[in-house]
């Protein structure tokens, strides 16, 4: 979890199974986290989101697996993310 401006982070080479976010960066606009990387990451069976990256800015999320979340990446209000070379399957409401 990155909360409260966790900012220029790199999250990569995880396998993260079975929580309720894979990665979380919070959901208000207060404690979203920007400008970090998170690539090649296995994530699977998330209860909510593969990652949520709700009013962040400049993410770029690039090689990620995703399997049998509800949704692969949550990016609400999110404004200048790379989503890139990602794969989303089996997603339960919607990939991205």
């Amino acid at each position: 979890m990155l909360t409260q401006q966790s900012d220029r982070n790199q999250i990569n080479w995880n396998i993260l199974t079975a929580n309720g976010d894979g990665i979380y960066q919070g959901n208000t606009p207060q404690s979203a986290s920007n400008d970090n990387e998170m690539a090649y990451n296995i994530i699977s069976k998330s209860i909510a989101n593969g990652i949520e990256a709700t009013f962040s800015f400049r993410n770029y999320i690039h090689h990620n697996s995703f399997a049998d979340d509800n949704y692969g990446a949550w990016l609400g209000y999110a404004q200048n993310v790379r989503f890139e070379y990602n794969v989303v399957r089996g997603a339960r409401v919607n990939s991205v």
